[in-house]
């Protein structure tokens, strides 16, 4: 809370009091009760705050209070008031409360500041003993964080190892695409040569060379059907692990950039 803003309050309470001593004739105390529920209610201000405010105004009260006889000239530079709210108008205003209930309640005044102490000295300590415990809860946050972040980081490290073993597995997985590809050329070719041979030897069916290569290509012919089957089953083989590696590389590049 701004100083301005406790400075406001601070005035507004005044006012309150003043209005309500002297137009509504209510006690000191009604006054201040009444007036602090106003500041907590129409002010925005939490209850904490409101309460300080009042307590100030209490305590400057108590204080009048206890030296009313004195002469007021006097009375401004003993009265221990923070400069920032001692302005013109907070004085006048003072006063005024102070002339209201002079005769009848300066020994309620200087209770109400007795009283007051214990009830700042209360609220301090609950105020401290809160931000006490805001700072250990703090304090154990800050740990757990810090112990989480030097996890991330070495987690990170190893990330950076796994992907420099990742681009090394991608490349074998080139390569070895690079084979199957080199293999099925290899394989067509071959199959497109038996395709010949059979043409030939069905348009020549008496000529003794053809014969002998056809018989030759017939022992052949049954490792082509086996060769074909074990390439049908390492391509399917290679898309099953194709399809899952850049599923999961694709879903690592969209989560790692969209940050």
């Amino acid at each position: 809370m701004g100083v301005r803003e406790i400075e406001k309050s601070y005035h507004d309470m005044l006012k309150s009091v003043e209005k309500l001593v002297k137009k509504e004739g209510k006690t000191l105390r009604e006054a201040i009760d009444i007036a602090e529920d106003k500041l907590f209610k129409r002010g925005g201000l939490e209850q904490e705050h409101a309460k300080q405010i009042s307590a100030e105004v209490q305590r400057d009260l108590g204080s009048l209070g206890e030296t009313i006889a004195e002469a007021k000239a006097s009375f401004r530079e003993k009265w221990e008031l923070d400069s920032r709210y001692l302005s013109e108008s907070a004085w006048d205003t003072l006063s005024r409360i102070a002339d209201s209930v002079a005769d009848k309640t300066t020994l309620a005044m200087m209770t109400l500041n007795r009283e007051l102490q214990g009830r700042i000295a209360d609220a301090t300590s609950r105020l401290h003993e809160r931000e006490h415990q805001d700072h250990r809860d703090w304090q154990s946050d800050h740990k757990m964080w810090l112990d989480d972040i030097a996890i991330w980081q070495k987690e990170y490290d190893r990330a950076e190892k796994d992907l420099v073993a990742i681009q090394s597995a991608l490349q074998q997985r080139k390569e070895e695409l690079d084979r199957h590809r080199q293999a099925i050329k290899t394989h067509e070719y071959i199959d497109q040569v038996h395709e010949q041979d059979i043409a030939r030897s069905e348009k020549d069916p008496d000529n003794p060379v053809i014969q002998v290569i056809i018989t030759g290509n017939a022992e052949g012919y049954a490792e082509m059907k086996a060769r074909h089957r074990e390439d049908a089953e390492l391509h399917q083989a290679l898309a099953q692990d194709h399809r899952k590696v850049i599923s999961l590389i694709t879903r690592l590049h969209k989560i790692v950039l969209s940050r």
